[in-house]
């Protein structure tokens, strides 16, 4: 099957949203794939739209996306058409639907994401306060792609009932796969037992890996943290992906480890090395699609503490791979989980190998891919048979 694979980004480079982009495409050629690239799209320039972009919040107080304008949906179809013509496809792949909804093509398309338009409206704060236009032009663009498209796959139930209850679009052609575990190495249960059993059970390390320490809880894991130390429990919250506030350093508590990249051999050593050795994956988030970080801490056997938001229960499932609270849990609350998982280390174990279990069985690339791979290729097939009996 060859698969025209588009993106806005670069689907070759592992930095791009994520790394999904790099990770979804190596997982389709390691199941068969032939990957034609239709991606590095150019972002149109136009003048009209810039200047909405700049004067419509002068004026109106709200926020105008230019990203979720129809003219830029268009520029983007126009080029994906250009470049389809160049070479030869079973059909059209996208991790995303912008650059698809308008797109003319006898091809069937496909789009894979982690949220509708009307998901994320005032969810994130990117998406809040927006102007009537972009909001209109935006359910528009979401419309346009479930119609142009063959099959729509969320990583998120959150995400695939969304797509069904305020778009309609019909049960059938909505499918929930989520997003493996962007990691180069694959673990065995046998890992996990020893790393446990090297562990330095002297003190309780929380990690949190985020870019956005208020959207991501960072504060409230700092005030769990804080809450644990009160008992008597040490513990300490070890920070990667972004700078802790000033306020937040003041106990001692908090140890940061900036922003640490994964291409870099070294760095991505480090990463991995917190992973092994910490007790529990702790980010309790207010706002998230999906949260690929809960995959990755599962791949190493890490019990995963968050909220239920957003797509996370697709993530994170209560005692298979961690707990979920809700928005309005209290920190103490949470202490109270930590503890008495620390208090049986029995229990913590069992936990640990589960999250491993539950990684390995519905996080991974592994199997996530074979199951995205299996459905274009029946995308694909279904499309051939349709043009031979007509």
């Amino acid at each position: 099957m060859r698969i025209a694979y588009v993106s806005r980004y670069s689907a070759r480079d592992v930095r791009s949203w994520s790394g999904l982009n790099h990770y979804i495409a190596r997982t389709l050629e390691k199941n068969g794939a032939i990957i034609e690239y239709i991606d590095d799209l150019r972002m149109p320039w136009f003048l009209v739209e810039k200047l909405k972009e700049r004067f419509i919040p002068l004026l109106t107080g709200r926020k105008y996306k230019i990203d979720r304008s129809i003219s830029v949906a268009r520029s983007y179809a126009r080029q994906v058409a250009r470049r389809l013509k160049k070479i030869n496809a079973d059909l059209v792949f996208c991790p995303a639907n912008l650059p698809i909804a308008f797109l003319k093509t006898d091809l069937p398309v496909v789009f894979y994401t982690d949220a509708c338009f009307a998901n994320v409206i005032d969810y994130y704060s990117d998406f809040s306060n927006l102007h009537s236009i972009s909001i209109r032009s935006g359910h528009l663009i979401e419309a346009e792609s479930f119609k142009r498209s063959a099959a729509v796959v969320y990583s998120s139930q959150w995400a695939a009932d969304m797509a069904i209850s305020f778009y309609g679009v019909p049960a059938g052609k909505v499918h929930v796969i989520p997003f493996g575990g962007n990691i180069e190495n694959e673990h065995t249960e046998e890992d996990i037992r020893l790393w446990n059993e090297a562990k330095d059970f002297s003190k309780i390390r929380l990690l949190f890996i985020g870019v956005d320490w208020y959207r991501k809880g960072g504060a409230k894991a700092y005030e769990i943290t804080k809450a644990l130390n009160g008992r008597g429990i040490p513990a300490e919250l070890i920070v990667v992906g972004c700078h802790v506030p000033a306020e937040y350093k003041k106990e001692g508590i908090v140890r940061e480890f900036f922003f640490l990249n994964k291409q870099i051999p070294e760095q991505r050593e480090i990463l991995y090395n917190l992973y092994r050795t910490s007790h529990f994956f702790l980010m309790p988030t207010f706002a998230e699609a999906f949260g690929l970080v809960f995959a990755e801490a599962s791949a190493f056997g890490l019990p995963c503490i968050t909220h239920d938001t957003g797509g996370v229960s697709t993530a994170v499932q209560s005692g298979k791979n961690g707990q979920l609270f809700s928005l309005d849990s209290q920190p103490e609350q949470m202490a109270d989980y930590i503890t008495s998982l620390w208090n049986n280390p029995g229990e913590y174990l069992n936990l640990s190998l589960n999250a491993f279990r539950y990684y390995r069985e519905h996080l991974s690339w592994h199997v996530n891919g074979k199951r995205l791979y299996d459905l274009l290729l029946q995308v694909a097939g279904e499309s051939i048979e349709v043009q031979k009996s007509e």
